[in-house]
């Protein structure tokens, strides 16, 4: 108990932030169990690049895609591309590693979004969403990482798209589906 209330205390800006946040979300017209959701992939999704603090390189895992794709799906493009542009903002900012094809990244999850927004619309299972948002998010952020001069950058960006894939291939074929059941 005295660890969770110094964990609190540490980190209150956190909770009042998440509380808010609930209560914007809520008070919109969007349920509770809705903002809870959306909440909750967002920071998932923000923290999920944290490792990078400690490596200083990605090896391209990253949440921000599913959780992009299952808010698109379940509530919307609009609020797909919020969770999307809020999570890779702060999962690019939290680390502190920005670099040359992070204002591509965050960007990327625009058309993302909206792409999956459209397939879904035309009945194209969770999988390919998902397979389909990576595609798209490496097509726009990466050509500057690959295509550059530097080794080290060009190695980053195969680390990165090589790991994204491999990543969303996982979770879209375990993950996605039962986590969607449970935003239904």
């Amino acid at each position: 108990m005295r660890r969770a209330v110094s964990l609190v205390k540490r980190k209150k800006w956190l909770f009042i932030a998440v509380f808010f946040l609930l209560i914007l979300l809520w008070s919109l017209g969007i349920s509770m169990k809705a903002a809870f959701f959306i909440t909750a992939l967002t920071l998932t999704a923000a923290l999920s690049t944290y490792y990078r603090v400690y490596m200083k390189f990605t090896l391209g895992f990253e949440t921000v895609t599913l959780a992009t794709v299952l808010t698109t799906v379940v509530y919307g493009p609009f609020v797909g591309i919020a969770v999307g542009l809020v999570s890779s903002f702060a999962a690019e900012f939290i680390p502190q590693l920005i670099d040359p094809s992070s204002f591509f990244w965050i960007l990327s999850y625009i058309p993302a979004a909206l792409a999956v927004a459209f397939l879904h619309s035309l009945g194209v299972p969770l999988f390919w969403l998902g397979m389909a948002a990576t595609l798209i998010q490496n097509a726009i952020a990466e050509p500057i990482r690959l295509f550059s001069g530097d080794t080290l950058l060009r190695g980053m960006g195969v680390f990165s798209v090589t790991g994204s894939f491999i990543s969303n291939l996982i979770l879209f074929g375990v993950v996605a589906q039962p986590l969607l059941s449970l935003m239904l």
